[in-house]
């Protein structure tokens, strides 16, 4: 006995009629009534009542068609589990982000990966670039999106994503709260919260400093503020003092903060760099899935560094 004399058995039990039943299975009749024989002989019982007028089942064979397809239904589950480990369809993968691409380039990547694997779990959080370095090399993270600095880790495999942008959050009193628009040195009377600890991110603390001093501004920082971004835009709203954050946090609505685009002296962005980062010896499917996606959405080849 076998799936396709069970399946055989199934479709004459559908039809009760052999010469239906051959045409759907693509055969002529008489190999299927010796199939069908022989199935009954294997198991010692008649399933099938057969003459010249009728076709129909026995008390057994409706008994057995019940368990059959229920039987052939169950292999047809491990068919599709076995597919799914291989294309990593029913896999888990652990990722975190930096806050920003959070806002903005993790929504839609991730939303590109369900289409493309319905069935796989998507374990997200977010976190500080130095964190996520951490978590990838104690492998509790399959993928992450950085903040990359000259000197990563060793053991990665990084590909940069893209330029993202800064923007400066005011409280809605501040004189160019009205702006859509400010060159950072217009603020340099202002006092600035804090420029992000480098021990959490190295490369965002760097593209901040970079900020200001393509901008030929020496900052007056508040001291004593939060670390985070959230907080510091809830000190924003106080009044009395500005923040420069990155350009998705324009997503956040919190209660007296205006955001603005940044330049610098020549009237161009100020810019901080994203990238992608996993382990080298991490190049299962649903990781490269996520790092294809990403780049498309970039719309960046991304150049592959590994360190």
């Amino acid at each position: 006995m076998d799936l396709r004399q069970l399946r055989q058995f199934v479709v004459v039990a559908e039809e009760l009629n052999f010469r239906r039943a051959a045409e759907r299975l693509h055969m002529t009749q008489p190999p299927l009534s010796a199939s069908i024989q022989r199935l009954e002989s294997s198991l010692g019982v008649s399933l099938i009542e057969r003459s010249r007028t009728m076709v129909r089942l026995t008390p057994a064979g409706t008994a057995f068609l019940h368990e059959v397809r229920h039987l052939l239904g169950q292999a047809q589950c491990a068919v599709e589990a076995a597919k799914s480990a291989m294309d990593g369809s029913a896999d888990v993968l652990r990722i975190a982000s930096v806050e920003s691409a959070a806002l903005e380039l993790l929504p839609t990547v991730l939303q590109r990966l369900r289409v493309q694997f319905p069935n796989a779990r998507l374990l997200v959080q977010t976190d500080s670039t130095q964190n996520e370095i951490l978590a990838l090399q104690a492998g509790v993270l399959d993928v992450a999106i950085i903040v990359p600095s000259a000197h990563e880790s060793a053991q990665l495999v990084i590909a940069d994503l893209k330029q993202e942008r800064f923007c400066v959050a005011v409280c809605k009193t501040h004189p160019l709260s009205a702006r859509k628009r400010v060159r950072l040195s217009e603020l340099a009377e202002d006092q600035f919260l804090s420029l992000y600890p480098f021990t959490s991110s190295p490369g965002y603390s760097a593209a901040v400093l970079r900020a200001f001093q393509e901008s030929k501004v020496y900052p007056r920082v508040l001291p004593g503020d939060s670390k985070t971004f959230l907080a510091n835009l809830a000190l924003v709203g106080a009044g009395g003092c500005v923040a420069l954050v990155p350009r998705p946090m324009r997503r956040l609505r919190v209660t007296n903060v205006v955001f603005i685009d940044v330049v610098c002296e020549a009237g161009k962005p100020l810019l901080y760099p994203l990238a992608l980062a996993r382990t080298v010896k991490n190049d299962r499917t649903l990781v490269r899935a996520f790092w294809q996606a990403a780049m498309s959405i970039s719309g960046l080849s991304g150049s592959v560094c590994l360190e």
